[in-house]
């Protein structure tokens, strides 16, 4: 897949919200709340292609990102549903069929998982919003694998100086916004 995404001339970045023990969601929902980070989120992907999971799709309220392109990646459906987006059965089918790939498009993956196991690997910029708090586990807890492995392969690692804080439960929690750049 890695050579199908040098072969299109779109710009592929990933966009992920995770605490410092790696959850990015419990039982279908952010357990944490930062305005900042949603700001940040629109004005990045506003204008873009945003491809994310089913479990991400429907944690949204199964409803399309306003301003934006959406597209599904399910091993489940096939071809489009009604109320869905295009719905592709894997990163790299969308990227060998979506006919709206044009050079200088920019495709943002959004997550959950499985998108990120699939995107990290071929994208040029990985957004990382680290919500400084251990999550508790409960009921389905969805958790990036994220390692320093996936940035041994030459990112550049830029911490951003805007900080925010996130309300998780009754607690305030420091967020850092970091890029890593290939």
């Amino acid at each position: 897949m890695e050579e199908q995404a040098e072969k299109i001339s779109v710009k592929l970045k990933t966009i992920v919200a995770a605490s410092l023990n790696n959850i990015i969601g419990v039982n279908g929902k952010i357990p944490w709340h930062c305005s900042e980070d949603l700001k940040r989120f629109k004005s990045l992907t506003k204008g873009s292609i945003v491809v994310m999971g089913r479990r991400t799709w429907e944690s949204i309220g199964s409803v399309g990102l306003p301003g934006r392109a959406n597209i599904v990646i399910s091993s489940r459906y096939s071809g489009d549903i009604k109320g869905c987006p295009p719905t592709y059965s894997s990163i790299g089918e969308f990227l060998a069929r979506y006919n709206q790939l044009s050079p200088g498009s920019t495709v943002w993956f959004i997550g959950g998982e499985k998108i990120y196991d699939e995107s990290v690997p071929i994208s040029k910029e990985i957004y990382l919003t680290r919500v400084e708090a251990h999550i508790k586990e409960e009921g389905h807890t969805a958790r990036w694998n994220f390692t320093t492995d996936y940035f041994d392969r030459g990112f550049q690692k830029e911490i951003l100086k805007h900080t925010a804080s996130a309300n998780y439960g009754k607690d305030k929690v420091s967020v850092r916004f970091i890029k890593h750049t290939r």
